[in-house]
């Protein structure tokens, strides 16, 4: 019987490691997404989307045809990663367990009965991530009481305010993420570049033609990668890529058409 339970809790365990596995590689797929036009011209390849045949370890991709070969390597930057509760990964987490915990709030269920609100969420200068969730949503159901003239109007510091849409489906909540994008220093892709070079040599062994590193922005980071801050310092920074081993590198981030080559822009 023993042997039994460890059989399934192993191949439960498999089943979990292969769907993260593969929630990472589709991950780099995105991040990867605007280079792709420049493998296929580079190639002379077509079609290039998510195939499985380009999928590695160390490098993250290799695309070839039958005379070159190119090595990508993806690595995800994430300025914002300075202090363990402020950062933007822990903030995004933050925010769908406080969005998912409202869904079954008893006051937003009685004004839903036969139709949905979709409500967006603005966070107040307090809100951060070590809160508790329920004082959250506890704020956020003040809010909504506001809206339906049931309170009065208050100065919230966990929660700025709401924004709510009748809808006819089910309820949606949401915080609202769309403030201004910043331009990204060279100082922040600095740390995932030279992690990546002090690896080079595991990713050489693969005997590309080229190699190319991908660093990618996501969407929580509120950065793009059309222009580089480089603190007066770009002669210093280019001069450190020459350095590096691999041939191209760029940035792109989750905005549209955002791609920035920093060494090896291809013709």
């Amino acid at each position: 019987m023993r042997c039994i339970f460890e059989n399934r809790n192993m191949i439960s365990l498999l089943k979990i490691m292969c769907k993260r596995i593969s929630e990472k590689k589709g991950k780099e797929w995105i991040a990867i997404d605007k280079v792709i036009p420049a493998i296929e011209d580079m190639l002379k390849l077509t079609g290039i989307k998510c195939q499985k045949k380009y999928e590695s370890e160390s490098p993250d991709f290799v695309f070839y045809n039958a005379e070159k070969s190119i090595g990508v390597e993806v690595v995800e930057c994430h300025p914002s990663c300075k202090k363990s509760k402020d950062n933007a990964p822990v903030l995004v987490d933050f925010q769908k367990k406080v969005c998912k915990e409202f869904l079954h709030n008893e006051y937003l269920m009685s004004l839903t009965e036969k139709s949905g609100l979709n409500i967006i969420i603005y966070q107040g200068a307090s809100f951060n991530a070590g809160k508790k969730i329920k004082d959250v949503c506890d704020a956020i159901e003040c809010c909504l009481k506001v809206w339906d003239g049931q309170n009065m109007p208050n100065n919230f510091d966990l929660i700025a305010g709401i924004r709510v849409i009748k809808t006819k489906g089910k309820n949606i909540v949401q915080f609202n993420n769309t403030s201004g994008v910043n331009r990204v220093s060279f100082g922040e892709l600095y740390k995932s570049i030279n992690d990546k070079q002090r690896k080079f040599a595991e990713y050489a062994k693969k005997r590309c033609d080229e190699y190319w590193l991908c660093v990618y922005l996501p969407f929580e980071e509120k950065r793009h990668a059309y222009e580089i801050d480089y603190n007066s310092k770009e002669d210093e920074s280019k001069e450190y890529l020459k350095n590096v081993g691999f041939h191209r590198i760029c940035v792109t981030s989750a905005m549209h058409n955002d791609l920035n080559w920093l060494k090896g822009r291809p013709s």
